[in-house]
């Protein structure tokens, strides 16, 4: 078809006010309830501190006191020790959360605009702590026990609670390809740029929460209908950081050492100085989001047709004329038409579009 005749196609679309068979669109999705997240994080804290019986000559007179060495010594002495502190159990929520998803079906391209996902949805993770303790000799009295160095030993010493994990859009490109599938449905694939925030309480004390920039694969599966569309959905989330300090002692964590009668523990007080935190996320999200097809005249996407729109279309559409979509780029694409191409036909397009407003 020439260049003329698909002009003339294009003025009479736009006088008949009829819609292009395939269309450049946006869709703001929400995260449904059946959808669920798999959380199998890990924080690592390798830290130094003491280890020393609970004994007070007043308040616990005949709690346990610890010595250093085999022999000899008196009172009560704290023990040095360095301690390797993990927490982490896998665990499945039910995320909530939005995103804007915009499509290219002609450039076969899919753009992120906007993201937020709570990982957690208002739920608070109970994760196991365990401390791996490394020590000199050192013997206990009340009970009477030998704890000979070098034979780590592995205890739990409480819980952590994770409390707070998002995942929002970051710097960077959240793209991918569009696929048709040949029953109206659209594969995506691509790659989203988000930064992940997490926080916790650690032996009841508030913990050092982060935040962390992942490049997350994401994927799924495009069925748009008259008004909206159903995306079926999963992201994977893998990162591994090193959160900076300096961070809070813990301290007086009351402990049972193991001896050979398991109804009579040495019960001592655990203080810890971390010197580093490890924290490897790796969770999966799968689920659904269903929403709206947003308004075409909304070219800037902030909810109204109005003389930004206009000018931003234009600016777009200004550098881009006989350029193949997505251009400039994904997120500001001019081929509203998307017929892969940006051209007279996008502009007339457009215009129809933003004279019809947005309800």
């Amino acid at each position: 078809m020439s260049r003329v005749a698909r002009l003339c196609v294009g003025v009479l679309v736009a006088a008949n006010g009829a819609a292009s068979s395939m269309a450049s669109d946006a869709y703001r999705l929400t995260i449904q309830p059946e959808s669920r997240v798999v959380v199998d994080n890990l924080i690592f804290a390798p830290s130094t501190g003491t280890l020393i019986g609970n004994y007070d000559a007043t308040t616990n007179p005949t709690g346990t006191r610890t010595l250093p060495g085999i022999f000899g010594g008196s009172g009560n002495n704290p023990i040095p020790v360095s301690v390797d502190v993990a927490v982490g159990e896998e665990s499945e929520t039910s995320p909530g959360g939005v995103l804007t998803l915009l499509v290219n079906p002609g450039a076969g391209t899919f753009a992120i605009s906007e993201l937020w996902i709570d990982l957690l949805n208002e739920v608070v993770i109970e994760a196991p702590i365990s401390a791996t303790i490394t020590y000199s000799t050192f013997r206990t009295v009340s009970p009477s026990f030998l704890y000979p160095g070098g034979i780590p030993i592995t205890i739990p010493i409480g819980n952590a609670q994770i409390t707070v994990l998002t995942a929002t859009l970051g710097a960077g490109d959240s793209i991918g390809t569009l696929t048709p599938n040949g029953d109206g449905s659209f594969t995506l694939a691509g790659a989203a740029s988000l930064d992940v925030t997490f926080d916790a309480t650690v032996l009841g004390q508030p913990g050092q929460g982060g935040t962390f920039a992942i490049a997350a694969p994401i994927g799924g599966t495009l069925t748009p209908t008259v008004d909206g569309a159903t995306l079926t959905l999963g992201i994977s989330l893998s990162n591994s950081s090193e959160i900076p300090g300096p961070f809070p002692a813990v301290e007086n964590v009351p402990l049972d050492l193991p001896t050979l009668d398991p109804n009579t523990p040495a019960k001592v007080l655990l203080t810890l100085e971390f010197l580093r935190i490890d924290v490897t996320i790796a969770s999966e999200i799968e689920g659904v989001a269903t929403g709206p097809r947003l308004c075409q005249g909304d070219f800037n996407r902030d909810g109204s047709a109005d003389i930004l729109d206009f000018l931003d279309f234009f600016d777009a559409f200004g550098g881009c004329q006989l350029q193949p979509s997505p251009c400039p780029d994904p997120l500001r694409d001019a081929d509203v038409n998307s017929d892969g191409l940006v051209d007279i036909l996008d502009l007339l397009d457009f215009m129809q579009a933003f004279a019809e407003g947005c309800a």
